[in-house]
């Protein structure tokens, strides 16, 4: 469809739900007709670019600064690998357990034994990516736990889908 007629349409639907709507099926928002119109135009801009991620297979990404980081450690390779595991799996944990032997047993990362993941883990502490929040060892189900030495930043939706509570007006051809 033409990027013109499909932003067109959008900003109709979502004018129709502005305030000062004479449609009574549509509720209400609380921002102007411009303002509607320039998110519409924004989100159909990620959409287009292939930058909106919502729906789409899970990803993680890495800063220039963390690969220079890591590009000069001797485990920097495996290191980076493990990281991008960790965001993967802990991506909204603040707080989460490197296990290596259960790691090792779950073939998490394929032809990895548990020192080769103990190792990559010291790597990651040591260039400050992940921080020992609780070192454990002290009994049996005492663990070590671990976070993010920055937060994860996200991309897209962070909280559930949204899901129209009534019928998108039919598509008009203009």
């Amino acid at each position: 469809m033409h990027r013109t007629a499909t932003i067109k349409r959008l900003c109709w639907i979502a004018v129709e739900r502005s305030p000062n709507s004479t449609s009574s099926l549509i509720p209400p928002t609380l921002f102007s007709d411009a303002e509607i119109c320039k998110v519409v135009d924004s989100a159909w801009s990620y959409e287009q670019d292939g930058k909106n991620w919502v729906g789409k297979e899970q990803r993680v990404y890495t800063t220039k600064s963390e690969i220079h980081a890591l590009s000069s450690r001797k485990r920097g390779g495996d290191a980076l690998l493990l990281l991008s595991i960790l965001r993967l799996a802990h991506w909204n944990r603040p707080i989460f357990v490197i296990a290596p032997k259960a790691m090792e047993q779950a073939n998490v990362i394929p032809d990895w034994d548990c020192r080769r993941y103990r190792a990559a883990r010291d790597e990651l502490i040591e260039c400050g990516l992940i921080t020992l929040v609780h070192k454990g060892g002290r009994g049996i189900g005492d663990v070590s736990r671990y976070a993010f030495a920055k937060p994860v930043d996200l991309m897209g939706a962070q909280s559930v889908p949204f899901v129209a509570p009534f019928d998108l007006p039919p598509f008009i051809p203009q």
